[in-house]
């Protein structure tokens, strides 16, 4: 998601307090961080950005949770959708890692146990490197959602 400077005239604190109802009450911890700021010490998004990051992500946590990522592996007994929704779990615990879309579908499905792979294949009839990663992504939740009931 990109990064939207305050409306103009608009002081960066009121425009996050309009946007407060957008925002889940887990965040209790990092809104009072950000109010605790000296004031205009952040006119930006972008250096509100910067700052949380450097906050609450600092660059050996991103590091591990890149790693998770990177080496993801479907454990013995998983189901399909509970891999799937680890997998995306991944992603919303650092959503600051940047993987571009074709390298995670490729993580995702090279990760997969050989039972998971085919049925995979079988769904797309024939390869997942038919699909484009948007289309693969599609199929992954269908696949999670069915897998579940």
């Amino acid at each position: 998601m990109a990064l939207e400077l305050p409306a103009a005239g608009r002081p960066l604190r009121e425009s996050l307090e309009a946007r407060a109802t957008d925002v889940p009450n887990c965040i209790d911890k990092a809104e009072t961080w950000l109010f605790t700021l000296p004031a205009n010490s952040i006119t930006t998004w972008q250096q509100l950005h910067t700052k949380f990051l450097n906050k609450y992500y600092p660059a050996s946590k991103t590091l591990n949770y890149k790693r998770e990522i990177l080496t993801f592996t479907q454990k013995p007994n998983e189901e399909f959708h509970e891999a799937w929704e680890r997998y995306t779990e991944m992603y919303i615990k650092c959503p600051h890692v940047k993987i571009d879309s074709d390298t995670q579908m490729n993580i995702f499905f090279d990760g997969l146990n050989p039972t998971s792979k085919s049925h995979v294949n079988a769904s797309t009839g024939g390869s997942l490197s038919n699909k484009s990663a948007r289309e693969a992504f599609e199929l992954f939740d269908m696949m999670a959602t069915e897998s579940q009931q």
